[in-house]
């Protein structure tokens, strides 16, 4: 009868939400002669009711948790991770005062976009060799441009041929995996000095089409002379990143005549971007006036604001801290104290989220300054 029927399942307690539990549970009355144990048929025709809404409202309760863990689960469609890594090599000299571009290469193999400082060719010092080309050819997938802004002649000490053309040259490189649309070098300003040594210096600008669009990727070096110097190159790099878009690509417009002839060289055009990522050899500590020329100010509750004018250093952005690991390590018996933090990778403001992780390699043994690691969504 159905006042006597009781819910296999209730009984058993087996695979049962305890909500559907209690509903049954709560709606269980006595039978009109006093008994416990069986049902009436008011108690039936509530228990269904009851019995109703909880299936409903977990059914509900069920479909939110499915698409809240669908929602956070991992998407393997999404865009890839890129590996950035700055690195300034001191032309691979060691700390063991060892040169060995070899061991160089060997720390950011990994890395799919590879901003180099201090690179040089035909230097006495390094066996006249081309360092370009010897770190182009132990990473063989990645495409490269190198930019000279030290630019000499290079028969001193050593004679050569006019048909030769060796130039003693040192300056920033970028490597990447994915193409380099085109490149343009940047000299930076120089005051000429007459009791310290001072050399040319400049910002090597990329573009790289990534999954989520064209980026323009800098590797750079700031002086290390003095901070007046270093904050009119940042003057300069700011306003190389203003008129990005001004400028545009190395070439706009339609082709001339078309064919492979033409300056457009039968190519689609190029593109810019607004958004950069700089990286490199800043020459500044986080509490210098270059770092707060880069990333703005701070305001009333020591926040930076983040403008369409400055950067962001990646740092803070997964480590929520301006001190960090300090970059450069301190050669036995070099002027000061103390290890810095001189290396960066500052993004535009709008990549700020694309960020993932960021990382010092404190094991690297190729140079005075450690390789800095920036993993970001693109």
């Amino acid at each position: 009868m159905v006042h006597d029927f009781v819910p296999p399942e209730v009984d058993t307690g087996q695979n049962v939400p305890n909500s559907l539990k209690a509903a049954a549970y709560l709606h269980r009355r006595p039978t009109v002669n006093g008994g416990s144990g069986s049902w009436s048929p008011l108690s039936t025709r509530a228990w269904l009711v009851r019995l109703s809404y909880h299936v409903t409202t977990n059914f509900v309760r069920y479909s939110l948790y499915v698409s809240i863990v669908l929602e956070n689960r991992p998407n393997t469609s999404r865009t890839p991770i890129v590996r950035l890594v700055t690195y300034n090599i001191q032309y691979s000299r060691g700390k063991d005062d060892q040169f060995d571009i070899a061991r160089v290469v060997d720390a950011v193999k990994d890395a799919d976009i590879i901003a180099l400082q201090e690179v040089e060719r035909f230097w006495l010092r390094t066996g006249m060799v081309d360092q370009p080309a010897e770190i182009a050819a132990l990473l063989p997938q990645h495409y490269w441009v190198f930019a000279p802004f030290f630019d000499m002649h290079a028969g001193a000490g050593e004679e050569t041929e006019a048909r030769d053309n060796r130039r003693r040259q040192f300056g920033p490189m970028l490597l990447s995996k994915l193409p380099i649309q085109w490149s343009r070098s940047h000299h930076f300003r120089k005051i000429a000095t007459f009791n310290r040594f001072n050399m040319d210096t400049g910002a090597l600008e990329t573009l790289v089409e990534t999954s989520t669009g064209p980026i323009r990727f800098f590797s750079l070096q700031l002086s290390a002379l003095d901070v007046r110097e270093r904050l009119l190159q940042t003057e300069s790099l700011l306003a190389i990143n203003e008129r990005a878009r001004l400028d545009g690509p190395p070439w706009t417009g339609p082709p001339v005549t078309g064919g492979d002839t033409d300056w457009a060289a039968d190519s689609p055009p190029t593109q810019t971007s607004p958004d950069a990522v700089l990286m490199g050899d800043f020459n500044s500590e986080p509490h210098d006036a270059v770092y707060d020329r880069l990333v703005g100010p701070k305001d009333e509750y020591s926040l930076r604001v983040h403008r369409v004018d400055t950067f962001v250093d990646t740092w803070t952005i997964v480590h929520d801290d301006e001190i960090g690991e300090a970059t450069w390590i301190r050669p036995p018996g070099y002027p000061g104290n103390g290890d810095q933090r001189v290396d960066y990778c500052f993004v535009s403001p709008a990549l700020v989220g694309r960020v993932l992780n960021a990382w010092v390699d404190s094991e690297a043994q190729g140079s005075d300054h450690q390789p800095y690691w920036v993993e970001i969504d693109f």
